[in-house]
């Protein structure tokens, strides 16, 4: 009944999620792929029937499933076909380029995944047919779920994670989530909170298998343009993926170090901000420079701005001491593991409940550092200041702990090896 209603409800929205999906750039130039209308793009055809079907959301979520898909290419786990699905264009691109250029470029497709709507779905495994379905972290959809159950096709659900808000709203609708848990034939969860909070809606299939993210996670040297970084002669502290309302943190930070003896760099979550950031940085009439300008207009500035993505992972092993953003908002913290790789000392806001099992492990261990608001965190980069050692020896643990829990795809391969 839960289902049919679902179902209902989204036909009823449908008119809606068209003018959502023509709003949007990258979904308004795919809207075939919403309706039934497939075409793949990567490779101008679609895979034959019988593929192994991947599908992610996120961004991070998709660095893991591209991990986990070409570890099964190499061990030959997976012997036909990829197909990978995604809902947000940088996924789909990011997809792309992992493969654009791999040796088995021509066994993997992509495309968006379609509405979650019985007709459309019938239209896609018409036309696809998987004999295998893999899905990352929580991306769940119950009438996918349902149809797959009813086609007993394989499927598994790789590093899930299950937040607090999500476990609500699976409570809340207990006969439809037990129905959608119930066809994974395993789920490999991240920590054992997440297994307790699955807990109400299937017990005999889950299994803690530890954070893929960590399998992610390796040093990598900075490019030869970036190298010039390395011969600052001040300490830099890292404020690392910082969003727009989280900048006045920075701004208290500053006031309590000496700027002769530490430079700030600030790394914003989205580039847009940068503009933002320039105007109080100004109207506190101090200094910036661009991390693309290189040496010259950095020596006696206050600020260095990354106005460059993908860099900030290669750039934390310069930095001596690292607070990462999004945990000062309401955002939920972005990944405290990169700058762990570098043995560099890392410190959140309050707000980390995306990680909340890793900061509160990581404080118990002495590894981690977490501070309540902008006061403590002054106080920190105080202490810091005059006496690094606890935090450098923090580091160190912390690396180990990054190199113990490596392994979570290896791990999950062997567990789909043994329930075909």
């Amino acid at each position: 009944m839960a289902l049919l209603f679902y179902q209902f409800l989204t036909l009823i929205c449908l008119p809606l999620i068209l003018i959502y999906h023509l709003f949007r750039g990258d979904t308004r130039r795919r809207l075939p792929h919403f309706y039934g209308l497939f075409h793949e793009e990567f490779q101008g055809k679609f895979p034959s029937k019988g593929c192994d079907w991947f599908h992610a959301v996120s961004y991070g979520e998709t660095l893991v499933m591209i991990e986990f898909i070409e570890m099964g290419l190499s061990t030959g786990r997976i012997k036909g076909q990829v197909l990978f699905t995604t809902t947000i264009e940088n996924a789909l691109t990011r997809f792309k380029d992992a493969f654009r250029k791999h040796p088995d470029a021509k066994r993997v497709f992509c495309c968006f995944y379609p509405l979650d709507l019985l007709p459309v779905l019938w239209l896609f495994f018409r036309r696809v047919n998987p004999k295998r379905f893999f899905l990352s972290e929580t991306d769940f959809w119950p009438m996918l779920f349902w149809y797959l159950r009813r086609k007993k096709i394989p499927s598994y659900a790789i590093n899930v994670r299950i937040s607090e808000r999500l476990s609500y709203w699976y409570g809340a609708t207990p006969s439809m989530s037990r129905n959608l848990f119930r066809g994974f034939r395993r789920i490999f969860a991240q920590t054992q909170t997440d297994v307790t909070r699955l807990s109400d809606f299937t017990r005999t299939n889950v299994e803690v298998l530890g954070n893929a993210k960590f399998d992610l996670l390796s040093s990598a040297p900075l490019k030869e343009k970036e190298g010039w970084i390395k011969t600052m002669n001040r300490q830099i502290i890292c404020f690392g993926s910082f969003h727009k309302d989280e900048f006045k943190v920075i701004f208290s930070a500053r006031s309590v170090l000496n700027p002769k003896d530490f430079l700030f760099l600030i790394a914003p979550r989205n580039l847009q901000d940068l503009s933002a950031l320039k105007t109080r940085i100004k109207a506190r009439s101090e200094s910036f420079s661009n991390f693309s300008e290189g040496k010259e207009n950095t020596e006696n500035c206050d600020y260095l701005l990354l106005d460059k993505m993908g860099v900030l992972s290669r750039i934390y092993q310069v930095c001596s001491f690292t607070i990462i953003g999004g945990s000062f908002n309401k955002v939920g913290g972005h990944n405290p593991l990169e700058p762990m790789v570098y043995r560099r000392p890392v410190l959140v806001g309050p707000g980390m409940r995306n990680y909340a099992d890793l900061v509160r492990e990581g404080i118990k261990q002495g590894y981690l550092w977490q501070v309540r608001n902008a006061q403590e965190l002054c106080l920190y980069l105080r202490k810091y200041a005059k006496n690094p050692k606890p935090y450098i020896e923090g580091s160190l643990k912390a690396y180990r702990f990054v190199e113990e829990n490596q392994g979570t795809l290896s791990r999950s391969w062997e567990k789909v090896d043994q329930n075909p």
